[in-house]
């Protein structure tokens, strides 16, 4: 095993020789996805995607809550997805390092790739409020201990509201069947029991103010929809961003019996996934049945 070892990291002290003869452009590129890229001179390889979000759905495997900004918050993490574009056909010395806003490294991590092996690197952080700070971070990628793409991303100070203060945001949530064409502005049917009717749809107003904590910030809500069950069937995510003046969130679902049950459902709202106001409704048969 210690010759094993050995070997490897002479082979990587030669790659690493060979490595330092080259050199990245001066002048990096921005991708459309913010990546900052510093290509090859050799024009070796054709660029890397870094992209931050919470996590993977265990059904799909696809990404959920990609972004650049991130609310601290306990017991949760920042996870990077970062895809190489490379055509060498030769082992490779990786390095992944998170940098905090005060240009500290929060975590350095090192990969090697084989010929054949997947160009996609992962990792990720705690956003833990023992452990980070609202700032500026920054992922930077290293090749052969050169850099060759970095990308920054937001953490927002960690949501904090007493209960005073949530009803303060939502301000009230209004169900209604409709918009009136001829009064702008004015809600038609407005209540909290409605009759399941085909091609129908239930609308609902949810009026917001943004907390004086967070007024250079942008604000991440969510308006979740749960069923008799208690089970959530839709979800609708809103992003204000700093400086918005928007004060009231729509959203809406279908009613039509063909995918809605009588009984009693809630639209439920968080912001930052703290949860800051709820309100119920119920929905009924065209019969008065409940």
């Amino acid at each position: 095993m210690k010759l094993r070892s050995a070997i490897r990291t002479f082979f990587v002290f030669i790659l690493l020789s060979n490595a330092a003869c080259s050199s990245r452009v001066d002048s990096p590129t921005t991708a459309a996805d913010s990546t900052i890229i510093y290509p090859s001179k050799k024009g070796s390889d054709n660029g890397v995607k870094i992209t931050f979000y919470r996590k993977e759905s265990k059904k799909s495997g696809k990404l959920i809550g990609e972004g650049k900004r991130f609310a601290i918050k306990q017991n949760r993490n920042l996870r990077v997805l970062v895809e190489l574009n490379n055509s060498e056909k030769q082992e490779l010395l990786l390095h992944l390092v998170w940098i905090a806003p005060d240009q500290k490294v929060i975590l350095r991590k090192q990969y090697h790739l084989l010929p054949g092996d997947t160009n996609i690197l992962k990792s990720n952080i705690s956003l833990s409020p023992q452990k980070r700070k609202a700032g500026k971070y920054r992922l930077r990628v290293y090749l052969f201990r050169e850099l060759i793409a970095e990308k920054e991303f937001e953490l927002l100070p960690k949501f904090w509201l007493t209960k005073a203060e949530a009803e303060k945001v939502t301000t009230g949530i209004t169900f209604y069947r409709k918009m009136s064409k001829k009064n702008a502005g004015k809600r038609i049917g407005e209540n909290t029991v409605f009759i399941l009717v085909k091609k129908r749809v239930l609308r609902a107003d949810v009026n917001v103010q943004r907390p004086f904590n967070f007024s250079s910030h942008e604000l991440k809500f969510k308006l979740n929809w749960t069923g008799p069950d208690g089970k959530t069937f839709y979800k609708k995510q809103i992003i204000l961003a700093a400086g918005d003046t928007t004060s009231v969130l729509h959203s809406s679902i279908s009613i039509s019996p063909e995918k809605r049950k009588t009984g009693g459902y809630q639209l439920k709202v968080f912001l930052f996934d703290e949860k800051i106001g709820e309100k119920a409704f119920r929905l009924v048969s065209s019969t008065g049945k409940h």
